[in-house]
């Protein structure tokens, strides 16, 4: 997939990043804090459609040189959600849980449990536990009728410097809960 960005005060667009099947893109520095992100439309000839809005407030409110990115689908568009590099919130040993489906989930890291909310990214801490080389994961759709579906159980590697997000969205094929997981070290 290919991404364009444009500033606010000219139509002209960028080179195209790259966004690879994992989600990611390679780094990319806007020379404008107020900037979209667009796709190319088919037709001839082929026209750019915006799909997320940055603002200037947005960015300047945050005190940080990097970024990270994340864009979360949504009816009108995609939903960016910006993230400073350095954030309390994302430091090592954080996961960042984006729900973009419409059923709330539970995460289970070892004992700590995490709720996400439908349509909501939530932050946590992966519980600190220094001997073992990895922790087991489970991951649980909540049904209208309050019950519980196991989506995934598996095995993370316990690595106190790994910073993960995991993107869940509904198929629309099958209408099952997927996820993708991303590490950042």
């Amino acid at each position: 997939m290919e991404l364009y960005w444009q500033s606010a005060t000219s139509p002209k667009a960028s080179s195209p990043i790259q966004v690879g099947t994992k989600g990611l893109s390679s780094p990319f520095s806007p020379d404008q804090t107020n900037f979209s992100l667009a796709v190319k439309t088919p037709g001839n000839p082929p026209a750019l459609r915006t799909v997320a809005q940055i603002e200037a407030q947005q960015i300047e409110a945050q005190d940080a040189d990097d970024y990270i990115l994340p864009l979360v689908p949504r009816k009108n568009g995609l939903q960016p959600i910006l993230i400073t590099d350095n954030s309390p919130d994302f430091g090592p040993g954080s996961v960042l849980f984006l729900n973009s489906t419409e059923s709330d989930l539970v995460v289970r890291i070892g004992d700590q449990t995490i709720e996400i909310p439908s349509k909501i990214h939530t932050f946590a801490k992966r519980p600190a536990d220094e001997e073992a080389s990895w922790q087991q994961v489970q991951i649980s759709e909540v049904r209208k009728d309050g019950t519980s579906k196991l989506i995934s159980n598996s095995r993370w590697p316990n690595n106190p410097s790994l910073r993960t997000i995991l993107f869940f969205s509904r198929n629309p094929q099958n209408q099952r809960i997927h996820f993708q997981i991303v590490d950042l070290y």
